[in-house]
C-alpha cells in the first residue's frame, strides 16, 4: 500500500514539472536572451561600417566624476 502513495506522489511531481515548461520557456526566450544580448552588445561600438570592439574600457570612466563633466572615449 506505501508502495502506491509513492506512485501517486510521483505522478503529481511530473504535472507539477509539465506545468513548469511554458513558464520557463518564456522566461529564457523573453528574459535571459534579451539581457545576454545586452551584455554582449555592450562590449562593442556598432556603426554602419561595422562593430568595433571596445571591450570593458567603456565601463572604466566614472559617470559623475565631475559637475558637467561627460565620457570621452580615446580611440
Amino acid at each position: 500500500m506505501n508502495n502506491k502513495k509513492s506512485s501517486a506522489v510521483t505522478s503529481y511531481n511530473k504535472w507539477g514539472y509539465i506545468f513548469l515548461i511554458p513558464f520557463a520557456a518564456a522566461f529564457i526566450v523573453f528574459q535571459l536572451i534579451p539581457l545576454c544580448s545586452t551584455i554582449y552588445n555592450s562590449l562593442f561600438e556598432n556603426y554602419m561600417s561595422g562593430l568595433k570592439r571596445v571591450g570593458l574600457r567603456r565601463f572604466s570612466y566614472p559617470c559623475f566624476s565631475e559637475p558637467g563633466s561627460r565620457i570621452r572615449h580615446s580611440d
